[in-house]
């Protein structure tokens, strides 16, 4: 080439040859040389670096207060861009802060003329460091302290660049890393046992990443597998999540920031997440996969919850942005068991097992709420107590089966329930009132809505429609000694309740009720019980209930424990068609009541009262209970002006009331004999009644039968609310046996009833208060059994004669005793008494028959002083001739009248006794064998002997046998007295008064 230029160079003078060009070295090896110098000494100068670096980097740590560094080896290639540390061991105080097995990455050369910083791999192998933060001083990292942030003055902002350095990683390793934490909010060691990450570029932000994570703190693991655009201004991740046994004890600092105070137990979790973050605020998450919670406990303030052992498997998808949110639930949760207990109120709960299964949606904005909840829901035995209200409970199990939707929106709340709730067995405890519950068994199959307001002003509306049936409910009560028991209740309901306006509560239901029993669980006697109850329809609304109809099977009330014991009241079947009351007025209307098989069983022991009586006095205690607290417990003393309006009167209308097949059963054994008495065939009718028609006449009938024949009707009309003004009645009183009665007779009157019946007829008109009363009384073949000398001077002193002379002159031809029974009165009289003025009438009666009776055959009495007379009952003497048997003509009558009394009373006895008169005697011979005195010695002979005779006493005697047999002539025989009712005295010869006549007496 020189040769070239020098052939085609113009001819000049030689040019002489440059200093030092004498050696004769070409150009081109000096600057061969001078490159071989250069390589060599930046061959030295590299293979110094590292130890230089190595060196440099020891030496300013080493430098630093309290620092002791070594740093085993730094390895770097330039040509490759690699730069790897080895070895590096930071103490503070003796103690190591920093350790780092290896640390490498490998730069793209090519990449920093584009302004990149491209590491093709970047790995951390066997990381240590410490972190700590005393006490209000700011963070250590390896014990250097990190300066506290300031915000940046106008002079510090640094002026853009034109392009900014991009930063990208083709793989990150991680591997051994551990943090020793001495923190406020933790203590303790975090080790980050993996971590591999690929595809990282700021100038690729969409560019997807993939990592693998694996953090460990002592035994607890978490797995992390995810696909993640972490650079992209929509962040985009998917990947797959596992922790493992993550103990919340050493947390617990960490948890104190948010409250949570004493926390224990483990977390379990492994699935699948998707995660979707727009920069438009718009966050989408996804996750599929399992939850466990294994003896969660924890505190915060006055709540302490756990232990709880929880596991959940399903999915969640959630979407939020700043307007709204939408979450979605999906899978079984399963709750082993839960404990919750609040200190305030010492509630204490325990729930043995939890599960549900289902579909949970969520939406939410700033204007409206929707939740739908859609699945199975389960319980197992939960445990209450609330000692603040010495209340215990216990849930055996609960289940829920259906949809619960919900909508608010605008202050306007909708909600839509519709399931299946079943409850098992649930006993409740309230010690201090002695109180218990158990219930076995509940089902609820129906619908409840809460929707906006239909009426006017009527705000929300809750409408519940559906069925309720309870298996058995038992309640005892111990301050009452009650016991309930209840099986078998099933309840059809229609409700719609104005929250803001309850009293315009519109209801309707069907309920059914099976058998019942309220007990005293002392003694396990039964208060009350029915087999059937059943309310057809009910029906509230605007303070209006209405009732029926209403039936009711198989009532019984009152009956000691024991196979053999009888209840008091039986009713086969009790049926209400209709019951209204209106508050508002206040009014309540009653409708047709039929009660059907009533049966009343009345006892009284020997030493003791009627079993209704002792009922009473036992139930008595009942009704005078009253809580502590309570209006009846502590009387109000109220002034005048704080005293309220008195209520309105309550009004009250029923329409009828039948009764059929009714009976009573009566046994008594404290007279003797017992009284067994028997009385079937009740039946009962009674009009229409209104209380605001007290004087209103309505139709009453009542018939029964006793157990020997007897019949006994009453009919008529009356006003039973105003009865002593305007009645009616008739009462009609058929072959009643007295021997049903008779001990009670008997202990009045004092004397034993063998047999009779009694037939009694009454007429009970009253007229504005006046009554006239008119009965007939009849006694049927009334025998009396043999009486004492006590009890016959008893007897006979009320009636003025003998008892049994009375009952004779009573009885008719056939053995009857008829008796009218008048009375007349003012009942509105304070001073009328009933009952001795029944038993006045009935003594006058008596006295009145017995006047007509005996004025005929000539009685020696008036009828005013028949009373208390006693004695035989004698008549007018019969008059006879002096000194023969005949009869006066004047004695025709009164015999005449005497023999038809005989003849008509059987059962009397006439005692017939002929007496001497004077003037019989005057007729009547001398003694045989004695001659007639001169007159003049009559005086001396009859001062002589004055108990001698002055008469044939044989002639007399003879005298007397004649006349009684003149009267039993005239008396007997056909048409006349029987054998038997006529006795003749025996012959009395002492001389008796004029006339001459015979005594008759019965």
């Amino acid at each position: 080439m020189e040769d070239e230029r020098s052939a085609h160079a113009d001819p000049v003078a030689p040019v002489p040859p440059p200093v030092g060009a004498g050696s004769g070295v070409p150009r081109w090896q000096r600057w061969l040389r001078c490159l071989l110098a250069l390589l060599g000494l930046s061959g030295l100068l590299l293979a110094a670096l590292p130890h230089a670096l190595r060196l440099a980097g020891q030496t300013w740590l080493n430098r630093q207060p309290g620092v002791n560094a070594h740093i085993e080896r730094v390895e770097l290639n330039l040509p490759q861009g690699r730069l790897a540390l080895q070895g590096l061991e930071l103490r503070r105080q003796g103690e190591p802060v920093l350790q780092i097995g290896r640390l490498w990455c490998d730069l793209a050369w090519g990449a920093l003329g584009q302004r990149r910083i491209e590491l093709t791999e970047l790995g951390l192998d066997d990381f240590f460091m410490t972190l700590r933060q005393p006490d209000g001083q700011p963070l250590e990292l390896a014990g250097f302290s990190l300066p506290v942030s300031t915000a940046p003055g106008a002079e510090d902002v640094p002026q853009a660049a034109a392009k900014p350095w991009g930063f990208g990683c083709d793989r990150l390793q991680l591997r051994a890393l551990r943090l020793g934490c001495d923190l406020p909010s933790y203590q303790g060691t975090l080790e980050l046992v993996r971590t591999d990450m690929t595809a990282l570029a700021s100038w690729q932000p969409q560019q997807e990443t993939l990592v693998q994570l694996h953090l460990r703190r002592e035994e607890q693991h978490l797995h992390l597998d995810a696909r993640l655009q972490p650079l992209a201004s929509d962040l985009v991740g998917q990947g797959e999540v596992r922790l493992q046994d993550l103990q919340l004890e050493p947390l617990a600092p960490l948890l104190a920031l948010a409250g949570i105070k004493q926390p224990q137990g483990a977390v379990q979790l492994q699935g699948h997440w998707q995660l979707t973050r727009a920069a438009s605020g718009l966050l989408q998450l996804g996750w599929q996969g399992r939850v466990q919670l294994a003896a969660l406990a924890l505190r915060q303030a006055e709540l302490a919850l756990g232990p709880l052992d929880l596991d959940w498997q399903g999915q969640l998808r959630l979407q939020q942005s700043p307007e709204s949110l939408q979450l979605q639930l999906d899978g079984p949760l399963q709750l082993e068991r839960f404990a919750l207990n609040e200190a305030a109120a010492g509630l204490q709960l325990q729930q043995q097992g939890f599960s549900w299964q289902g579909q949970l949606e969520l939406k939410q904005t700033s204007q409206m709420l929707e939740l739908n909840l859609t699945g199975d829901l389960a319980l197992a035995a939960l445990d209450l107590a609330l000692p603040t209200a010495d209340l215990q409970l216990r849930q055996e199990g609960f289940s829920w089966q259906g949809q619960l939707k919900l909508n608010q929106a605008q202050q306007v709340l909708e909600l839509d329930l519709t399931g299946d709730l079943a409850l098992a067995d649930l006993q409740l405890q309230q010690p201090t009132a002695d109180l218990q519950l158990q219930q076995q068994g509940l089902h609820w199959q129906g619908r409840a809505q809460l929707l906006p307001g239909e009426l006017p002003d009527a705000g929300r509306q809750l409408w519940l429609a559906g069925r309720l049936r309870l298996p058995q409910l038992e309640v005892r009560t111990g301050q009452q000694h009650l016991q309930a028991q209840l099986r078998q209740l099933e309840l059809h309901t229609e409700m719609q309740l104005p929250l803001e306006q309850p009293q315009l509560l519109q209801l309707s239901a069907d309920l059914t009720l099976g058998p019942v029993q309220l007990r005293d669980q002392r003694d396990g006697a039964l208060l009350s019980g029915w087999q059937r109850l059943r309310l057809e329809s009910v029906r509230l609304q605007d303070e209006t209930v209405q009732l029926g109809p209403l039936r009711i099977e198989g009532l019984e009330a009152l009956r000691l424990a024991g196979a053999s014991a009888a209840a008091v009241l039986q009713c086969r079947q009790l049926q209400l068609d209709e019951l209204s009351w209106w508050g508002q007025r206040p009014e309540l209307a009653v409708g047709p009541v039929l009660i059907d098989g009533l049966q009343l069983a009345l006892e009284r022991p020997v030493d003791g009262p009627f079993n209704l009586q002792a009922w009473q006095q036992r139930l008595q205690p009942l009704g005078e209970f009253a809580p502590a607290g309570s209006s009846a417990a502590t009387p109000q003393h109220a002034s005048r002006e704080d005293e309220p309006a008195a209520p309105a009167p309550l009004h009250w209308r029923l329409a009828s009331v039948r009764l059929r097949d009714g009976g009573l059963r009566l046994n008594d054994r404290q007279p003797q004999p017992p009284v067994q008495l028997q009385l079937s065939a009740l039946r009962f009718d009674l009009g229409a009644l209104d209380s605001r028609q007290p004087r209103r006449e309505t139709a009453v009938a009542l018939a029964l039968a006793t157990g020997q024949g007897g019949q006994l009707q009453l009919s008529g009309r009356c006003s039973p609310l105003d009865p002593l003004q305007q009645a009616d009645l008739q009462l009609d009183l058929q072959h009643l046996a007295l021997t049903d009665f008779a001990p009670y007779i008997e202990e009045t009157l004092g004397y034993r009833i063998r047999h009779g019946a009694v037939d009694l007829q009454v007429k009970a008109p009253v007229r504005q208060g006046q009554i006239d009363l008119h009965s007939q009384l009849s006694l049927r073949a009334l025998e009396l059994g043999n009486l004492t000398p006590e009890q016959e001077e008893r007897a006979s002193a009320g009636l003025g004669m003998p008892l049994s002379l009375a009952l004779a002159l009573l009885r008719d031809g056939q053995g009857d005793i008829h008796l009218e029974l008048p009375f007349a009165g003012d009942l509105s009289d304070p001073k009328l008494n009933i009952g001795p003025a029944v038993r006045t009438a009935l003594v006058k009666a008596v006295q009145k028959t017995l006047q007509l009776t005996l004025a005929p055959v000539g009685a020696l009495f008036k009828v005013g002083q028949l009373v208390g007379l006693g004695g035989p009952l004698a008549l007018e003497p019969v008059p006879f001739v002096a000194g023969t048997a005949e009869l006066l003509p004047s004695a025709a009558p009164q015999l005449k009248a005497l023999r038809e009394l005989l003849q008509q009373r059987p059962a009397l006895r006439l005692k017939l006794c002929s007496g001497l008169s004077p003037a019989d005697v005057a007729l009547l011979p001398p003694p045989e064998g004695v001659k007639q005195p001169p007159q003049k010695k009559k005086a001396a002979a009859a001062a002589q002997d004055a108990a001698a005779p002055a008469f044939d006493s044989e002639v007399a005697r003879e005298l007397l046998r004649q006349r009684n047999a003149a009267l039993l002539q005239r008396l007997g025989g056909d048409g006349g007295a029987q054998p038997g009712q006529l006795l003749p005295c025996q012959p009395d010869i002492r001389v008796q008064a004029d006339p001459p006549q015979a005594q008759l007496s019965f």
